[in-house]
C-alpha cells in the first residue's frame, strides 16, 4: 500500500508540478517583466543607460531584487527621480535672475517717468513722447537772484590780517 500511496502522491505532484509550467510560471515572469519595465521607465534615463538597466534586471529573478537592483543602478548612473512637469516658480518671473543693480540716477528716472506718465507732475504730459506732436515743458517758478555778499571796509581787513597772523580773531 505504501508504493501505492506514493505512486498517487507522485501523480499529483507531476500534475501541480505541469499546471505550474503552464499557467503560474508564464503569470510570474509577465510580472516580473512588467516591474523590470517599469523600475527602467521610473528613472529618466537616456537610452545607453536604459539598456544596461534593462540587462541588469533580466539577471534578477526577485520582485525586492528588482528594486534594489533599480535604485543602486540609478545612484550610479546619478539619476534622480524627478517628475515630468517643469515648476513654474522658477520660469520667467525673476526667480532665476539676481537683483539689477541700477544707480541712483536710474532709479529717480524711473519714479519720475512713472509719475510723469501717471500725470502726476504739472505742466509735463509722460505719454507724449514727441512723436510728431507738439511737446510740452515743464514751466519752473522763477527763483530769486542770490543776493551778494557785501564787501569788507578797510578795518576789516586789517582786522582779519592781524587775526590770521597772530591766531586772534
Amino acid at each position: 500500500m505504501d508504493n501505492v500511496e506514493l505512486i498517487v502522491e507522485l501523480e499529483t505532484l507531476k500534475q501541480k508540478l505541469a499546471h505550474y509550467e503552464t499557467v503560474v510560471q508564464p503569470l510570474a515572469d509577465r510580472e516580473l517583466q512588467r516591474l523590470r519595465e517599469q523600475a527602467v521607465k521610473e528613472y529618466q534615463l537616456n537610452e545607453e543607460e536604459a539598456k544596461i538597466m534593462a540587462e541588469r534586471l533580466a539577471e534578477v529573478s526577485t520582485e525586492d531584487g528588482i528594486k534594489a537592483t533599480a535604485v543602486q543602478l540609478a545612484g550610479d548612473f546619478r539619476a534622480t527621480n524627478t517628475p515630468k512637469y517643469l515648476d513654474p516658480r522658477g520660469m520667467g518671473n525673476g526667480a532665476r535672475q539676481g537683483y539689477k543693480q541700477t544707480t541712483p540716477q536710474e532709479h529717480g528716472k524711473r519714479m519720475y517717468q512713472r509719475l510723469a506718465n501717471n500725470g502726476m507732475v504739472k505742466g509735463v504730459n509722460g505719454r507724449d513722447y514727441g512723436n510728431g506732436s507738439n511737446r510740452t515743458s515743464v514751466t519752473l517758478p522763477k527763483t530769486p537772484a542770490p543776493t551778494p555778499t557785501p564787501k569788507p571796509s578797510e578795518k576789516e581787513k586789517q582786522r582779519n590780517i592781524i587775526a590770521r597772523v597772530f591766531g586772534r580773531k
